[in-house]
């Protein structure tokens, strides 16, 4: 082996080393991001999927819960304030996610 392969061997194992942490980061960033959707969007199909199921198959949301509006119309103005409160919960923790990616490649590149 000549001096100068061993050289571009060395280079290439440093360069290696170099890009693998930025590639882990942004990996990490991808499960973070990954995970934070499938998080609210499984908080979302819990609020969203009973009223149906409830309003047609059960006579759960009939009663009046104050007022005259019955314990459906109750849910249903809660599922407009949770789909409101998880839209802009989800807009910060992405944010926050995405400067997160944007430093990263500015750091690489």
């Amino acid at each position: 082996m000549t001096e100068e392969s061993h050289d571009l061997q060395a280079g290439a194992k440093l360069l290696e080393g170099a890009a693998r942490p930025d590639n882990t980061t942004l990996e990490s960033i991808a499960a973070q991001r990954i995970r934070l959707a499938l998080t609210f969007s499984a908080a979302v199909c819990l609020v969203f999927f009973p009223l149906p199921i409830l309003g047609q198959f059960t006579s759960t949301l009939d009663g009046l819960a104050f007022g005259g509006l019955t314990w459906a119309w109750v849910f249903a103005f809660l599922q407009f304030v949770v789909a409101v409160l998880v839209a802009a919960r989800y807009a910060a923790r992405a944010a926050g996610l995405d400067a997160a990616t944007a430093e990263v490649l500015r750091k690489k590149g």
